[in-house]
């Protein structure tokens, strides 16, 4: 991808434009006021040195949360955004394959989405002394945050491929993320007896309840920490059923980068 010229070109937009810089501050400030007022409200009932691995456990469901909202909001204009513009028709009338054009928009966008997570390292580098996690665990939750990055970016990349303009493409990204993030949980079954947890193989928020669990050794901490309803996942939830649902999402990610490239065949084929 280095000699791509739709990365290259958003390389070199990005370093000509505070755009990059400002979404860096936004983002870190929301997610250090979001920490700061969680620290305020739990002190009380925790303790100011006692449960780390409830702290760590906030940071990684702020960490994540910011993440997932971000991502949408810069991915479904892409090529949505191209298509408004007209520029879009200027690519596709030129020899450069579709392909190149989708993983050129795909990949250019998630070296931002990519930037702006490796930023928020600091905050977990205060959240990790007394955790018990180690660097390890942190890389892991590191690399699973991006990893659901790239499913919400490829779900908005098919919508933007699908709309006629930038905002249009957004709104429906941020309504398919809150369909995967809420939906599907609201969906899901609050006990054995009713309904089907099959649902939750599309929603990210449980499996970073998982990846809590399994790094924890408890139950239910997310929830816990938060208070909230159970959000780190119906009972059923086992080990297997985390590693398919990561299968599940990896295909549907390849999935929507492909049904993407088929929209933007047929319309090459129709200019």
């Amino acid at each position: 991808m280095k000699r791509d010229p739709i990365v290259n070109a958003a390389r070199l937009r990005r370093s000509r434009s505070m755009f990059s810089a400002t979404l860096l501050m936004i983002v870190n400030g929301l997610l250090g006021i979001l920490l700061f007022l969680f620290y305020l409200v739990y002190r009380e009932k925790w303790g100011a040195g006692s449960h780390p691995e409830k702290y760590y456990a906030i940071f990684s469901f702020l960490q994540f949360l910011v993440m997932i909202l971000i991502t949408p909001a810069l991915v479904g204009g892409t090529i949505a955004g191209e298509r408004e513009s007209g520029r879009l028709d200027v690519l596709m009338t030129g020899p450069m394959p579709t392909w190149r054009i989708v993983t050129g928009k795909y990949v250019s966008v998630m070296e931002q989405i990519l930037l702006l997570h490796v930023s928020t390292l600091p905050f977990l580098a205060v959240a990790l002394p007394g955790s018990g996690m180690g660097a390890a665990r942190a890389a892991v939750l590191m690399l699973f945050t991006f990893g659901m990055c790239l499913f919400i970016a490829s779900v908005s990349l098919l919508l933007s491929a699908l709309c006629r303009r930038a905002s249009t493409g957004v709104t429906v990204s941020y309504a398919a993320a809150l369909l995967l993030s809420v939906g599907t949980l609201l969906l899901a079954p609050w006990g054995s007896s009713r309904g089907t947890p099959v649902t939750l193989l599309l929603n990210p928020f449980t499996d970073l309840g998982w990846l809590l669990r399994v790094q924890t050794g408890r139950d239910s901490l997310l929830a816990e920490a938060l208070q909230l309803l159970p959000m780190s996942v119906h009972g059923d939830y086992s080990d297997a059923f985390f590693y398919l649902s990561i299968a599940v999402k990896a295909l549907a990610t390849g999935f929507c980068l492909v049904g993407a490239r088929l929209f933007l065949d047929s319309r090459r084929r129709g200019i």
